[in-house]
C-alpha cells in the first residue's frame, strides 16, 4: 500500500485530476472510510442524537483531518496546521493527515506544499512530550488566534504552483523557507 510520501510524490509527477474525480474516487471513499472507523451512522428516526459517546467519535473523527481558516500559500496556514499537528502526533494518533487549508471549500485551494509541510513537521516533532506541544500550541495560536475570523484566503493551485513543471512559485518556496526558520528558532528542528 503507497505511504503519505508516496502520495505527495505523485502530487508533484502523477498526471492532474479533476476536481470532481477527486471528490468521487478520493475525497468520498476517504470520508466512507472515516464514517467506518468511527462507527458513525445517521439515525433518521432521531437525526439529532443526545449520545455523548457518538459526539465523542464524531470529535475524534473532525481531529483525524483537520482544517484551518487561512488558505495556501499564507504564515498563517502553516501556524494552523502545526497547531494541529502538535495536537495529533504527540498524543500517538495514527491517522495524520495534511489540515486542509481555506476550510476545504476553495476550489483549486490545496497545493503539494501543504503535505509537504505535514510530513516535514511530523517528522519534527515526532517523540515530543504532551507537554512540550502543549506549549508550543499555545504559542503559535497566540500568532494567528484573532484572526481566524478574517483569515487570508490564500491562493489557488495555479497561482502558487506552475501549472507546466508542478513546481511551487518562487513566492511559495520562500515562504516556506521562512516559516521553517521560524519553527527552527522555536526549538522545532526540521530535517
Amino acid at each position: 500500500m503507497p505511504d503519505f510520501l508516496d502520495f505527495m510524490e505523485r502530487a508533484n509527477t502523477g498526471p492532474m485530476m479533476t476536481e470532481k474525480n477527486f471528490n468521487m474516487k478520493i475525497l468520498i471513499p476517504a470520508i466512507r472510510e472515516l464514517l467506518k472507523e468511527y462507527d458513525i451512522t445517521l439515525d433518521r428516526e432521531n437525526p439529532i442524537s443526545a449520545d455523548d459517546a457518538l459526539a465523542d467519535r464524531l470529535f475524534k473523527a473532525a481531529l483525524a483531518v483537520g482544517f484551518a481558516a487561512a488558505g495556501p500559500c499564507t504564515r498563517m496556514y502553516f501556524q494552523e496546521a502545526s497547531a494541529i499537528l502538535l495536537s495529533q502526533v504527540p498524543s500517538g494518533y495514527a491517522a495524520i493527515q495534511n489540515p486542509h487549508p481555506a476550510k476545504a471549500v476553495i476550489a483549486d485551494g490545496v497545493t503539494p506544499m501543504e503535505g509537504r509541510f505535514a510530513v516535514d513537521f511530523a517528522k519534527a516533532i515526532h517523540g515530543m512530550q504532551a507537554h512540550q506541544a502543549n506549549e508550543l500550541a499555545n504559542r503559535i495560536l497566540a500568532k494567528y488566534e484573532d484572526r481566524i475570523a478574517t483569515a487570508p484566503s490564500g491562493k489557488k493551485y495555479q497561482e502558487c504552483y506552475d501549472l507546466k513543471t508542478r513546481k511551487p512559485s518562487e513566492e511559495y518556496v520562500r515562504l516556506y523557507d521562512e516559516v521553517r526558520e521560524e519553527f527552527n528558532q522555536m526549538g522545532i528542528t526540521f530535517e
